[in-house]
């Protein structure tokens, strides 16, 4: 299966709780994009990314297409995080992963502890359940749901009146 930024789309929500050897099931509505074996990483606001392992390849071309130079750019430096702290998962016959131990400390997931499991397009993000409310009631008043609402129409109206002509 050869899955491109563009073609993978993975959507919605899944609260699930982590057993005592910090396993959850991964939701079958990801699975298929995912696959049986995938990457897991850090991702920003002490949350986790799991992304198909083609996708992750499209990234690792991305890093490596980067100069010396940029080592100081924060993106760059997000780049490097990401793949100095990513790992092969697999999914067990019962559809869990196992988050490797210093992702679950990165993401303050503790056993038995809920987390928050989203599809985010080309990924997933695993949240601990306690760290997204906090970090989502600070992120999504109103007003930043309206302004970035109005923002991506004007930018969807342009792109259809640049479309037209």
């Amino acid at each position: 299966m050869s899955t491109t930024l563009a073609e993978s789309s993975m959507n919605g929500r899944s609260d699930h709780s982590t057993d005592e050897k910090f396993r959850f099931v991964m939701p079958a509505r990801f699975r298929s994009l995912l696959g049986t074996e995938f990457i897991l990483t850090m991702g920003p606001n002490r949350s986790i990314r799991a992304y198909p392992k083609e996708v992750f390849e499209q990234i690792l071309t991305l890093f490596a297409s980067r100069s010396v130079a940029d080592e100081f750019d924060s993106n760059s430096a997000m780049l490097q995080r990401m793949v100095g702290n990513s790992d092969t998962v697999s999914l067990d016959t019962q559809f869990r992963i196992t988050i490797p131990k210093y992702l679950r400390e990165w993401a303050q997931i503790s056993e038995n502890q809920p987390v928050a499991i989203f599809g985010s397009g080309y990924r997933v993000e695993i949240w601990s359940q306690a760290t997204w409310l906090a970090y989502a009631e600070t992120t999504f008043t109103d007003e930043t749901v309206r302004s970035a609402t109005q923002t991506r129409m004007a930018e969807m109206a342009k792109n259809a009146n640049n479309e037209a002509a």
